[in-house]
């Protein structure tokens, strides 16, 4: 999951905020070379079509919204996917153990009107998602939200660490989640 937008980020992280991430690559290929064999397999084939994949519309939608974001948001996706790369957050938290236990703390967050608690289990998409929808909100629409969610169940496990989940809402509404695990924790990288 995390490789196949690796290199874009890597370059706009490389780029945009260079004095502390001008590293990056180099972090990237050392955490690599940890990695299982399929996992090293997909980066090399990602990296091996990164400039037909710079041409699909999909992803140069994806770079353009990175290069639009403020120095502070790009920084802080910079820093969230260099320590994931560090080993910086894999530091098991037991709010973060499991798909349930991420989904009930997220829940919890919302309903407590605490954006930075709600943003620990969010990345990717779903941070991006969040940010719009309730940054800069006085904690109402949290709440609001959080209020509105029915039920949350797993829908299965697409892989060892990716989980997909539905959540339905009082109004009969659904929603499919995206839970990946990063290290020991899981996180909602899609919602």
């Amino acid at each position: 999951m995390m490789v196949l937008f690796a290199p874009t980020t890597i370059s706009v992280c490389e780029k945009r905020v260079p004095k502390k991430f001008g590293k990056l690559s180099q972090e990237y290929a050392a955490w690599l070379k940890k990695q299982p064999a399929d996992v090293v397999a997909l980066a090399k084939e990602v990296d091996a079509k990164k400039a037909e994949a710079a041409k699909d519309p999909q992803m140069q939608q994806y770079i353009k919204a990175l290069e639009a974001r403020s120095i502070e948001e790009v920084s802080e996706q910079c820093q969230s996917f260099s320590s994931y790369l560090t080993g910086a957050i894999e530091k098991p938290n037991p709010a973060l153990s499991s798909p349930e236990a991420t989904w009930k703390t997220f829940l919890a967050a919302m309903s407590a009107r605490d954006p930075k608690a709600a943003r620990q289990c969010l990345t990717g998409n779903a941070l991006k998602n969040f940010r719009r929808a309730f940054e800069g909100d006085d904690g109402n629409k949290m709440v609001a939200w959080a209020q509105d969610v029915k039920q949350f169940s797993t829908n299965g496990k697409i892989s060892r660490v990716v989980v997909e989940a539905i959540v339905t809402t009082n109004g009969g509404r659904a929603y499919i989640l995206t839970l990946g695990k990063l290290g020991p924790n899981w996180l909602i990288v899609e919602m």
